[in-house]
């Protein structure tokens, strides 16, 4: 894979829903599973920062060997923080920062992700950045 690695944040109070999202079913599977799906292929490691709920995480993701579960002990503090502890486990010589509630980036967009060179690569459509759900994924190095 030429040392791409990922990093998934996973660790939110899930406030807004006023259930846990990343077990909420999606399809055969959940939507911290399908998270990771469309990127698993291309990657040697993903990192899944976690903080509330972390065992429920930790159990879903266990049949994932490429996963490494982070714990993010601010994770009260906000999400920058979960970025932050998964940076911090980063070794690879690029990554994709993704949230754990955008289950459903293709593995095409990572793969385009993956052809363009940049410090950080955030992907667009329709000349916007963030909006639209295949496409929040972005690529750092």
């Amino acid at each position: 894979m030429g040392g791409v690695e990922a990093i998934v944040l996973a660790a939110g109070l899930s406030r807004r829903s006023g259930r846990y999202k990343m077990a909420l079913p999606l399809g055969e599977s959940t939507v911290i599973e399908r998270s990771i799906a469309g990127m698993y292929d291309l990657v040697d490691r993903i990192i899944v920062v976690i903080g509330w709920q972390a065992e429920v995480v930790q159990r879903l993701l266990a049949p994932y060997g490429k996963v490494e579960c982070v714990f993010n002990e601010e994770f009260r503090e906000g999400m920058f923080s979960s970025v932050r502890a998964g940076v911090a486990h980063v070794s690879g010589r690029r990554f994709f920062l993704q949230p754990g509630d955008i289950p459903l980036v293709r593995e095409s967009t990572y793969a385009q992700l993956l052809e363009n060179e940049g410090d950080v690569i955030v992907p667009t459509y329709g000349g916007r950045t963030g909006e639209f759900g295949d496409n929040l994924a972005c690529l750092a190095w």
